[in-house]
């Protein structure tokens, strides 16, 4: 099954503060950049509500850079990819 790629924002994006979400399969995610602590923190959890009504999953924090914010991006998305590999295993 074909699966509308997971976008996210540029560094750039983040640099101003401005936190991140998005979902796929059964996961929702978020990234927050605290620039105080110099990290980008990401959470995913299960299910539709968002991130402050949910039980994180699993939580990570990446370094506060293109390089972090890099490595946050692809562990969201392989995350997702093994959550949308799940749903379709189920469906079968």
């Amino acid at each position: 099954m074909k699966h509308q790629p997971i976008w996210i924002e540029s560094f750039d994006y983040f640099r101003a503060k401005n936190p991140f979400s998005g979902n796929g399969g059964k996961l929702g995610f978020k990234i927050f950049p605290e620039k105080d602590e110099d990290r980008l923190r990401v959470v995913i959890w299960e299910g539709m509500n968002c991130c402050e009504k949910s039980t994180p999953r699993e939580e990570r924090c990446y370094p506060f850079s293109e390089e972090g914010l890099a490595e946050a991006s692809s562990w969201v998305r392989q995350e997702i990819e093994e959550s949308r590999r799940q749903m379709e295993e189920e469906e079968y």
